[in-house]
């Protein structure tokens, strides 16, 4: 029994540690705080068809905690910023906004880093259910393995279609 005791205590002391010190990804200003409490952060190019291109530095979540993570906590972050999600396989991919400060454009992509779906503007889930009981789900509708995820309205703003390349340097697919 007293085992029992000590491991329950070890555990909400290592669960109290845990959140301590993560405690700045959770209140995270921009991306570029989540780079020093948690992310790296990469560049990433989105080449449209036409071939112009806009540069990036995202976040990259391709790990399974990161991926969970995501951008909760985040208040804002710039034009040239947003989270690249990898998946170690394609699926069809389901994102929701749970725990999410900001609006964002969600871009599934494929296996060849190409552009399968645009989702303008996902809504925060504590605007629609401010007790986030029922978030909106957004899903790839077919397999995917990587998400980019923007400011809101940049996807229309830059005129990005299905079918537009990412690129990430020194980055394997």
């Amino acid at each position: 029994m007293r085992f029992f005791g000590i491991f329950i205590t070890g555990m909400l002391l290592g669960g109290i540690v845990f959140f301590s010190l993560n405690e700045g990804f959770f209140k995270a200003a921009d991306i570029s705080d989540l780079a020093e409490n948690y992310y790296e952060i990469v560049p990433l190019q989105i080449i449209k068809a036409d071939g112009e291109i806009f540069n990036l530095q995202v976040a990259l979540a391709d790990e399974s905690l990161e991926r969970i993570k995501g951008l909760q906590g985040v208040q804002y972050f710039r034009e040239d910023q947003g989270m690249w999600f990898v998946f170690q396989d394609q699926a069809n991919l389901v994102f929701w906004m749970k725990d999410m400060l900001i609006p964002l454009d969600i871009l599934f992509v494929d296996e060849n880093q190409r552009i399968l779906k645009i989702i303008d503007g996902a809504v925060p889930c504590f605007k629609i259910d401010p007790e986030q009981n029922n978030c909106e789900e957004y899903s790839s509708g077919q397999l995917a393995q990587y998400v980019l995820e923007l400011n809101e309205g940049l996807a229309k703003k830059w005129g990005l279609a299905v079918g537009d390349q990412i690129k990430m340097k020194d980055f394997e697919p």
